[in-house]
């Protein structure tokens, strides 16, 4: 798994993470493999391979922490979003996005400060095009997990900031989090930013673009 990750991080080698990914599902069965293997086939654009692992449903609560099924509906609505073009609100995800805060909105009525929660909120918010509660979840999100608080759960918490300006169109505030990102050690490097679809709507930015090409000379 090791490998695999260095492989995506560093140079963004999508593929070559999952040949890696694949000969270790070989050996070590789906359970071992499943969880990463999501993520990166999200990344190659291999959207109807994600569908067809997705009813394996322990793999993807393995991944996305809590064992409940609106991480189902949250990736299941990503999916179909970007099958569909970003740009493009697809009647299929909306509904697979609403189920996904349905459930999230009940368990944020007993952990109102889960920064968790309220980042997959301020994503599935983006998913449905409500701009002011996603900013608002985004937003919240930060201020309970700093990265004075916990390094890695607040970058994670950053990043999902990060990517729902992005998805709005905020390229200044979303290139902001990312440069500040990119300085500190995280999962945020110039061949993830290139191969994330989320950040597609800031691939032809001229900034973005300068600043993939400053980090991966460094």
């Amino acid at each position: 798994i090791f490998t695999a990750v260095r492989l995506m991080l560093e140079p963004g080698d999508i593929e070559g993470a999952l040949a890696v990914m694949n000969e270790l599902e070989l050996e070590f069965g789906n359970a071992v493999a499943s969880p990463f293997k999501i993520n990166l086939e999200l990344m190659n654009g291999d959207y109807d391979k994600i569908l067809d692992r997705l009813p394996d449903l322990p793999a993807v609560e393995r991944f996305y922490g809590d064992a409940d099924s609106a991480n189902y509906y949250l990736m299941k609505g990503l999916v179909y979003d970007l099958k569909s073009g970003l740009e493009i609100e697809s009647a299929r995800a909306h509904a697979y996005y609403d189920s996904a805060r349905a459930v999230w909105e009940r368990q944020l009525e007993s952990r109102p400060d889960d920064p968790d929660i309220l980042n997959q909120l301020g994503f599935t918010y983006a998913g449905l095009r409500n701009k002011e509660k996603a900013y608002y979840y985004s937003n919240r999100a930060v201020e309970v997990m700093p990265m004075s608080r916990d390094a890695l759960s607040g970058v994670n918490m950053l990043e999902g900031k990060a990517i729902v300006r992005a998805l709005f169109g905020d390229s200044g505030d979303a290139l902001d989090i990312l440069e500040m990102l990119l300085e500190v050690p995280a999962y945020v490097t110039p061949g993830t930013l290139k191969s994330n679809p989320l950040y597609s709507p800031l691939h032809s930015n001229p900034r973005f673009q300068r600043m993939i090409q400053e980090k991966k000379t460094l």
